[in-house]
């Protein structure tokens, strides 16, 4: 389906300024069909008058739907439409409510696009609540055809606005309760509210629910009061409510609209989730500096070693413990399962360069440390995949500087990364391997530990053979699309 701006480019020679115009009553137009209980057509005028092209259609979540069809995309012709023609020429007063009514929208004083309200004026009306909606609509509508729907705000869009089926309240100038619907009483009753709503004045009386220290915020007021357009949010010691605020009669005002929804089952559930967050967090904050104690301990038990085999056997088990704890660190800090592999790496790095002693490169000459470059970029990986990812990672590192050297060339990782894979490549520039008839012994423990978490952890594939020019390149490859791969 085209959008509002391929539409609006295709057909129409509205400027930018106006479309943004547009798409301002867009983002408030679901509250106007609820209302009007009808469902609405944004109809843009095409080229040089010869007719109007749909852009946007909208239905209400209050009654049954009066336009079936999907209209965006539909040209009318000139003459086929006369109620847009005539709006469109600024034929227009206070809207009242017809089975098809014709709004202009107003952009500075000109029209610059038509809106249909489908609405069924012979639907039987159940009460009080929907000749509510009714007026309240025909003042809204009666504003977009003067430009003052919906109203400049630079507020920040709020998680789960409250629509007019949560509650309603309709306030005159002074700020007093004209109208409250059912929804509505019920949620200031939980807020506490114990009197009757109508005639009260609804900011006052809801700041002085509000069981904070201090003064109450002046937002709050204007806000609750219907004095200026935003939404808030309020909390008592027994509920939660947010609350939106429409002023209404434009240049001047008549009243407010006030639409509220409950809220606090939703804050609950989310300062549960915030707790359990934290919890985690704090476990992988144990266990890293568990996991840093343990290493700890075998570097003490590695300097009482007499047998030089048996001190690097504890050395590479305290580096692999510690490089455990890199990925916990790292999820200590961060919210979700989600883990930024990339500053993992860095940090494996680190490790594998503070761990091995004597004989290093860098750059330029054989006594500096061991010098490691990174290209590429991963991102978040899922926890499940980032810890043995990172074991893999610090061995095949190990190997390629301990086993690369002498050069004066430094160890290449390069890592990639596809929807549905990413590579790890660790390259040195060393000797590399001994013909295939001269090798001799089994795999070094390091390589079992790389194979077999790979094959059977990260079900992916390893390589290890001779680069192109001089040196070794062992290649993993793991799949991905599994949750919270990032």
């Amino acid at each position: 389906m085209a959008t509002l701006a391929a539409l609006a480019d295709r057909h129409t020679d509205l400027s930018e300024d106006d479309l943004e115009r547009i798409r301002g009553l867009l983002a408030e137009w679901s509250l106007l069909a609820d209302l009007a209980m009808a469902d609405l057509v944004l109809w843009l005028p095409v080229w040089h008058g010869g007719g109007f092209v749909a852009g946007a259609q909208v239905r209400a979540a209050t009654a049954a739907t009066r336009v079936a069809d999907d209209l965006v995309g539909t040209v009318a012709m000139l003459g086929a439409r006369p109620d847009l023609e005539r709006a469109l020429a600024g034929a227009h007063g206070p809207v009242c409510l017809a089975a098809v009514t014709a709004v202009p929208v107003m952009r500075e004083g000109r029209p610059i696009a038509v809106l249909s309200v489908h609405h069924d004026e012979h639907a039987s009306r159940a009460g009080r609540l929907e000749q509510v909606y009714r007026e309240t609509a025909e003042i809204l509508l009666t504003m977009v055809a003067d430009g003052s729907f919906p109203p400049p705000s630079t507020e920040t869009p709020v998680a789960a606005p409250p629509r007019v089926g949560d509650g309603l309240i309709v306030c005159d100038a002074a700020g007093l309760v004209r109208f409250a619907s059912p929804n509505a009483v019920s949620a200031c009753r939980r807020l506490g509210w114990g009197t009757a709503l109508l005639g009260q004045p609804f900011a006052q009386r809801l700041g002085a629910l509000i069981h904070r220290p201090g003064p109450v915020d002046e937002s709050l007021l204007l806000i609750a009061g219907g004095r200026v357009s935003g939404t808030t949010e309020v909390a008592s010691a027994n509920a939660t409510l947010t609350v939106r605020s429409v002023p209404l009669g434009g240049q001047t005002r008549t009243g407010a609209l006030l639409l509220l929804r409950d809220v606090t089952e939703l804050r609950r559930s989310e300062r549960a989730l915030l707790g359990k967050d934290a919890t985690i967090r704090e476990i992988h904050h144990r266990v890293k500096n568990n996991l840093h104690a343990v290493a700890a301990l075998l570097r003490l038990q590695q300097r009482r070693v007499g047998d030089p085999a048996a001190a690097a056997a504890l050395a590479e088990a305290g580096r692999r413990v510690a490089t455990i704890a890199v990925v916990h660190e790292t999820l200590a800090v961060q919210p979700g399962l989600a883990v930024d592999f990339d500053g993992v790496l860095r940090r494996l790095i680190g490790l594998v360069v503070g761990g091995l002693d004597g004989g290093g490169l860098d750059g330029g000459g054989l006594d500096g440390e061991p010098a490691i470059t990174v290209s590429g970029h991963i991102g978040t990986l899922d926890s499940a995949v980032a810890t043995p990812l990172a074991l893999v990672v610090c061995e095949l590192l190990e190997n390629a500087v301990r086993h690369g050297r002498p050069t004066a060339h430094p160890v290449a990782v390069t890592v990639s990364r596809t929807e549905r894979s990413l590579r790890v490549a660790v390259r040195d520039y060393g000797p590399g391997l001994p013909p295939a008839g001269e090798r001799t012994g089994q795999p070094t423990l390091g390589l079992l530990i790389v194979e077999s978490l790979v094959s059977s952890d990260l079900r992916g594939s390893v390589t290890i053979g001779p680069a192109a020019g001089a040196g070794v390149v062992a290649e993993v490859t793991v799949p991905l699309g599994g949750e919270g791969d990032g």
